[in-house]
């Protein structure tokens, strides 16, 4: 508590002798940081206070938060933190499991669209073009002569 509180003694006394060299930076603890010393000794206290109001009602050093810890709504707080529930490891593997479900989902769909509704409708055209070819031998000359006239009015939209 004593480095946190007036960080120049580990600092010069300890770190600098080492390095060789004088660090010239130290913006936490006294004499820099009034207010930061201030509120970590009114947590410190707060903190002592209750672990000694905590011993006297419990009896025990054990069950210095069970004032807490069995307190109405902190109850269930600590039930869901015991159960996982509030853990930050847990939360996130859960969101990514529902990420990786969502993903694998739509991998199944572009994987059906590319390997069974492409096909399946080439396959289909296929047949009825080759179905209009062998059946009207007239309708080969007039899809080329189609494809001719798509082509060369692409070719003067396209400002060729």
């Amino acid at each position: 508590m004593l480095f946190g509180v007036y960080n120049p003694l580990p600092l010069q006394g300890l770190i600098e002798p080492v390095l060789g060299e004088s660090l010239e930076h130290t913006l936490s603890g006294l004499p820099h940081s009034w207010l930061l010393v201030a509120i970590s000794a009114a947590v410190l206290l707060l903190a002592l206070a209750n672990h000694n109001y905590g011993v006297r009602r419990s009896g025990e050093p054990l069950g210095a938060v069970d004032h807490i810890h069995y307190a109405p709504v902190m109850k269930t707080v600590y039930g869901w933190a015991e159960a996982g529930l509030l853990d930050p490891y847990n939360i996130c593997g859960r969101v990514m499991d529902v990420f990786s479900r969502i993903l694998f989902l739509i991998d199944r769909a572009i994987d059906w669209v590319y390997s069974t509704l492409a096909p399946t409708l080439a396959d289909w055209i296929s047949l009825g073009i080759n179905k209009a070819h062998v059946e009207r031998p007239y309708m080969s000359v007039l899809w080329i002569l189609g494809g001719a006239a798509f082509v060369a009015l692409l070719f003067i939209w396209m400002g060729g």
